[in-house]
């Protein structure tokens, strides 16, 4: 489309923005939408429900993520910093997934151990420490993730928050972080978010 606006995704490889095109995207949100209706049903969701609903998140995010430095035929190495909230879950969707999408769960002890990772999703008991966190894992250009309170607003990318109303999940973003680190979340993606301002 010659006449098209140039933004930040009319100068991705053309395979780049297939993949994460409106139809994907809307796709991906429809499915979570009806997921998180079913589990609803109950009159309240179990801690369970709630973290399968934040695995599949997770899952998902790689796909409308522009990484530096990485190409479409290297996996994506999703990294757990501290406890692991979401137990089997994560291996299971991700085994039972059949979208192709090349992706390694791989825990950490330590955030000397963060290289190499991709995404890295800080654990609650991360947050006393979050600023110490956050400045060691600068050093790398991966996406920082968490559903600790205000994660966003102290300077982590993505929050997977909880609605006041206890229903369904928000994604808050910030995005002065994930430009500090080159990173870029696809257009259509950022529409349907919350952008943090720190």
């Amino acid at each position: 489309m010659p006449n098209a606006p140039r933004d930040e995704l009319s100068q991705r490889p053309q395979h780049q923005l297939r993949r994460s095109g409106p139809l994907l995207v809307c796709l991906f949100f429809a499915s979570l939408a009806l997921h998180w209706t079913q589990n609803l049903q109950a009159a309240a969701p179990a801690p369970a429900s709630e973290y399968a609903l934040k695995a599949a998140l997770l899952l998902k995010l790689p796909r409308f993520i522009y990484f530096p430095d990485k190409d479409d035929d290297t996996p994506t190495v999703l990294c757990l910093l501290g406890e692991n909230p979401f137990g089997n879950t994560l291996n299971r969707l991700a085994s039972a997934s059949d979208n192709g999408q090349q992706l390694t769960i791989t825990p950490l002890a330590t955030t000397d151990e963060a290289s190499g990772c991709h995404l890295i999703f800080l654990s609650q008991e991360q947050m006393p420490q979050l600023d110490d966190t956050l400045q060691t894992l600068s050093a790398y250009p991966a996406v920082t993730v968490s559903d600790g309170k205000d994660f966003a607003r102290k300077g982590g990318m993505v929050e997977l928050a909880l609605n006041p109303d206890g229903k369904g999940l928000s994604i808050l973003v910030n995005l002065k972080a994930a430009q500090m680190q080159n990173i870029q979340f696809n257009a259509q993606l950022l529409r349907l978010v919350r952008i943090i301002e720190p």
